[in-house]
């Protein structure tokens, strides 16, 4: 396993954390109803691209801290 700063692996966890919770987050919500189902799409759509990014950075951080 490389070596880095400990604090850096420290504030990496910290960061991991708070990406599995924002994506966690994002796909928890309740669906009911149709009207539901159209919200949650759109929601979708416009929070895809920050999504794609949280989830990029987390895999980054893992391979990171288990090389």
């Amino acid at each position: 396993m490389a070596f880095y700063d400990e604090s850096v692996m420290d504030s990496d966890r910290r960061e991991i954390r708070e990406l599995m919770q924002s994506i966690h987050a994002r796909s928890s919500l309740n669906i009911r109803t149709n009207e539901d189902v159209d919200r949650l799409r759109k929601y979708l759509l416009s929070d895809a691209k920050s999504i794609l990014s949280s989830a990029e950075k987390l895999i980054g951080l893992l391979c990171r801290e288990y090389e």
